[in-house]
């Protein structure tokens, strides 16, 4: 014996809940799927009351009965969100909706998205949408996503006078716009800032950014943030960086952001001149500088407890600190003689 299909569930349920009281969510199934229920389904529909939502379901499912019920959606003076759906969905209804819509008042997305969505009415409906109060944004949803229209496009948003970071957006979003936007981009770009957000967030355009970015005189600050977020000009930012012969504090912003450059940085340090405190670190920490570090401390008369750091840290230089801690502690000896005679000559 074979189960009773799906379908045939639904039509022997049918009778049963009809009998007790559909609901219209068990009239929807019954019209979308047993197509020789579908009319007694629609006539209990009507029997309950008909809304605007009931008429929507049936004109985007039941294509049999989708003029009845267009009929009478058309007579509850239906939103411009709601005619928008059926422009997308029922073409066979677009040429009278289109009407309805424009009367409805539209808002400026409704009318970008029938722009997008309806290839058909897009002519119409960008027309339509240039009256409107547009924004940069309007445009920007356009020049995205409908090809076509793009050079006439771009040129209304160019009129509407977009800000750096709406031009950004295209920058950012709209590879094929590349070229245009920027040109625009460098027309009204104020601040060195806006290309390193250019050079850290879009990758085909950094080689371009940073050539305009060198001849607008970066300062260290700006550099190191480039160093930082754009590892792939991180070498061509610290030379300049460097050559910009930066202070010692400059110098530890990079050691504290910028790993990679910790040792070059040291270096210079070291060359310009630090305490030795710092020497001392270096002999520590970074073992490549270690022998430039101690060459540095011997010359700045290091105490005893800088040379006991140097015998603890650095093995290599046990013999040589220790003669020299020798000297220190003879000379402390001295002084503390010599001390003591003034006191008791006082």
């Amino acid at each position: 014996m074979n189960l009773p299909t799906e379908e045939e569930k639904i039509k022997l349920s049918w009778h049963l809940v009809k009998r007790d009281g559909v609901t219209k969510n068990e009239i929807y199934e019954v019209m979308e799927r047993v197509p020789e229920l579908r009319m007694d389904a629609w006539m209990e529909l009507n029997r309950l009351g008909v809304d605007k939502n009931d008429l929507r379901f049936v004109i985007d499912r039941v294509e049999e009965l989708r003029k009845e019920a267009w009929n009478k959606f058309k007579k509850m003076t239906p939103a411009s969100y709601e005619l928008k759906n059926i422009l997308e969905n029922v073409p066979e209804l677009r040429k009278e909706a289109w009407k309805l819509f424009l009367k409805a008042r539209p808002t400026k997305i409704e009318l970008r998205e029938i722009v997008r969505y309806v290839p058909e009415l897009r002519k119409k409906a960008w027309r339509k949408l240039k009256w409107q109060d547009l924004e940069p944004d309007d445009m920007f949803y356009i020049l995205k996503f409908v090809d076509s229209l793009e050079q006439e496009a771009w040129k209304k948003f160019k009129k509407l006078k977009p800000t750096t970071n709406e031009i950004f957006k295209i920058l950012k979003n709209i590879p094929r716009l590349h070229i245009q936007a920027w040109e625009e981009y460098l027309r009204v770009m104020i601040s060195n800032d806006e290309l390193i957000k250019v050079m850290t967030e879009i990758k085909e355009l950094r080689k371009e950014a940073w050539r305009v970015f060198i001849t607008l005189h970066p300062s260290k600050s700006e550099l190191i943030m480039v160093m930082k977020k754009v590892p792939e000009l991180k070498n061509d930012a610290w030379l300049i960086f460097w050559g910009g012969n930066p202070s010692n504090e400059e110098m530890r912003t990079v050691i504290k952001t910028i790993p990679e450059l910790r040792g070059e940085a040291w270096l210079h340090m070291i060359r310009q001149g630090i305490g030795n405190k710092d020497l001392c670190f270096v002999i520590k920490d970074i073992k490549e500088l270690r022998r430039e570090a101690w060459e540095y401390l011997k010359k700045q008369d290091p105490t005893g407890s800088e040379l006991d750091y140097v015998i603890k840290f650095a093995p290599e230089y046990k013999k040589e600190a220790l003669k020299m801690l020798e000297k220190v502690v003879k000379n402390k000896k001295r002084d503390d003689i010599m001390d003591r005679i003034n006191k008791f000559n006082y």
